[in-house]
């Protein structure tokens, strides 16, 4: 919300607490919650990539995806979510031919979960061309 209203820095502390929550809370069996800090992760990364950090962001999208395979598998629609918003940041950064391999395995992923008329796989298939073709 601070980040939409324009306070970046505000945001960034906020999403920096929430992160170090949630790297702390544990279930009743006091497990972690890694899932949550997946998700903590790739709303920083949101924030920095909105403030022009990509390459904090680039990093804190490699925390989240390592997450969310190791819970889920490289095949979950979540990591294919994290690993889109990671091929934008590469694409952001100028890494074009990762980013490009990067949204094969995306849309690869998409295919086994989503119908072949659903709009992730067409966003992903227009974000492979050359970014000036936005």
């Amino acid at each position: 919300l601070h980040s939409q209203l324009g306070d970046t820095h505000l945001a960034l502390q906020f999403l920096n607490r929430a992160l170090n929550l949630n790297r702390k809370a544990t279930n009743p069996l006091g497990e972690p919650y890694e899932h949550l800090e997946a998700a903590s992760l790739v709303d920083l990364a949101t924030a920095h990539s909105r403030t022009g950090q990509h390459a904090e962001g680039l990093k804190l999208l490699h925390q989240a995806v390592a997450i969310e395979e190791r819970l889920y598998g490289r095949d979950h629609k979540n990591v294919a979510d994290t690993l889109h918003n990671t091929a934008v940041v590469l694409k952001m950064l100028g890494r074009e031919a990762e980013a490009n391999k990067m949204f094969g395995r995306v849309l690869k992923n998409y295919r086994l979960h989503l119908a072949p008329d659903h709009p992730l796989i067409a966003m992903a298939t227009h974000k492979m061309k050359p970014m000036q073709d936005w």
